[in-house]
């Protein structure tokens, strides 16, 4: 087809098969930090500072898609109310920026373009290209029919979309608190900590074709630049001549019409929500007497609809390219407790050593509890990708409570001044407890949009996207995967 004639790297063209994508990238990280620290009383410091992150990625061909410049702000404050050295009163605010790893050029502006060739006949090929083991068995095949209606393509191996005034993805960050030394070497404390989003950078589309935007944050601006390259294009097609050259322009305002339509999509989409609160109650004593000890509590919320560049929804790794903004109908009933929503946490534990002879024995116990996670109603949005949240997020209550007691028993011997050796005995899950880690979430396999804000009495109602009931998943709440068993590890390490 005409359109792809500019595009001479995809696979519609000769010799329509490749064995492997090199996808030469570049990504240039530069950073500039500038801190300060004053105290107008002796008891009272402040540090304010603030950096300057500048990333510029480039494509296959040397040409740059992603030019970010972000300034993030850092101040705290820190205050000795009772100006002796044993408490403290402080709190911090800083912005983070992401820096953006490199797949995100080698997936979307690496050249990477899928082909799927419908109808093959056994006459096509002497082997069968399962078999293919990319010693260029294919130059014994047929040359295959590029017929449009026998194969569809996906992404064409060209770049994404990029959306303009692109910016870059970061959080906030507040952490405020009080520590007070109550006795000799044991101090508590009481922490405030909220982690919110500011901006995202993924990957979206209406219509099937992708852009690299700001989901929930694209300025009006963007669009409206997008709208004039339509415009503009729009009178190029008008203006030439019939033939190959009146079919690229077609093309090209094609694709500049799509990514006006991408960016409205994305515009009016739900902003990107994860915002983290917590409050943490601690007590340390600090190692004196051949002892110390740590315990603290924790109760947090993680409430949103963006689990961040780990889906640990689908357990999906693709930093600014996961599925939450993928299609509209992803955009439903994603808001509730996300996947590593905790709220309660607890921890104990304890070290104690003793000489004996010309060494020191070494103990200790640590314990640890914590919620379980939340868990969903799921169906698929296509076959095989379990992406639709059926129900509201969190709708199926909670995995059981995680508990474990874990122990050490060694024993330390100085070789020199700078150097010892150690053999020790760790022990993991004492209780030898099981507790389910992972259930089952599909409840359906069935392509079936989401209710929203359903709930539980819903479900004998829903159906598929063919009209009929719903198939319910038999394994649907069972567990997937189990706490480990009890299980210990024998070492021997030199320190030096």
């Amino acid at each position: 087809p005409a359109n792809f004639a500019a595009r001479p790297w995809v696979l519609t063209q000769p010799p329509y098969y490749k064995d492997n994508l090199r996808a030469n990238v570049e990504s240039l990280n530069q950073a500039l930090f500038l801190q300060d620290s004053f105290s107008p009383m002796t008891n009272l410091t402040f540090n304010v500072g603030g950096r300057l992150e500048m990333q510029k990625m480039s494509d296959l061909r040397g040409n740059a898609f992603m030019d970010l410049t972000n300034l993030a702000p850092r101040v705290s404050a820190i205050f000795d109310p009772t100006n002796d050295g044993r408490s403290r009163i402080y709190a911090h605010y800083g912005q983070y920026y992401e820096a953006v790893p490199m797949t995100l050029a080698a997936r979307f502006f690496g050249g990477e373009g899928i082909v799927i060739r419908q109808n093959i006949s056994p006459g096509d090929c002497p082997q069968d290209p399962k078999s293919w083991t990319g010693n260029g068995e294919f130059k014994n095949c047929q040359p295959l029919s590029m017929d449009p209606l026998n194969y569809n393509v996906s992404n064409n191996g060209a770049n994404y979309a990029v959306q303009s005034r692109l910016k870059g993805q970061y959080n906030h960050e507040i952490v405020a608190g009080l520590e007070r030394e109550v006795a000799e070497d044991l101090t508590v404390g009481l922490t405030y900590t909220r982690r919110w989003l500011g901006n995202i950078l993924e990957d979206g589309t209406v219509d099937g074709t992708f852009i690299l935007a700001n989901p929930g944050n694209v300025p009006q601006s963007a669009v409206d630049d997008a709208q004039k390259a339509v415009d503009q294009l729009g009178k190029d097609a008008a203006a030439a001549p019939a033939g190959a050259e009146k079919d690229r322009a077609n093309a090209a305002l094609a694709d500049a019409q799509s990514k006006v339509a991408n960016l409205k999509n994305l515009k009016d989409a739900p902003k990107p929500e994860r915002t983290y609160n917590a409050l943490t109650l601690s007590a340390n004593k600090r190692f004196s007497r051949n002892w110390l000890a740590r315990a603290s509590y924790t109760y947090s919320r993680l409430i949103g609809n963006y689990n961040g560049l780990y889906d640990a929804d689908n357990d999906y790794f693709a930093p600014n390219g996961n599925n939450a903004y993928d299609t509209p109908d992803l955009f439903h009933n994603r808001r509730g407790p996300l996947a590593n929503d905790r709220p309660h946490q607890a921890r104990l534990d304890g070290y104690y050593t003793k000489e004996v002879g010309k060494g020191a024995v070494i103990a200790g116990l640590g314990f640890s509890a914590r919620s379980g996670s939340p868990r969903n109603y799921n169906s698929a949005l296509l076959p095989g990708q379990q992406l639709i949240f059926l129900l509201p997020r969190g709708s199926a209550g909670r995995t059981p409570t995680v508990t474990q007691l874990d122990a050490k028993l060694g024993y330390r011997r100085t070789l020199s001044p700078t150097s010892s050796v150690e053999a020790f005995i760790d022990f993991f899950n004492v209780l030898n407890q099981q507790t389910v880690l992972i259930s089952d979430d599909d409840y359906s396999y069935d392509l079936a949009a989401a209710i929203v804000n359903g709930t539980t009495e819903d479900l004998k109602f829903a159906k598929n996207a063919f009209g009929a009931p719903l198939n319910k998943n038999p394994n649907y709440g069972r567990p997937l995967a189990y706490q480990m068993p009890f299980n210990a590890r024998l070492a021997l390490r030199l320190n030096f």
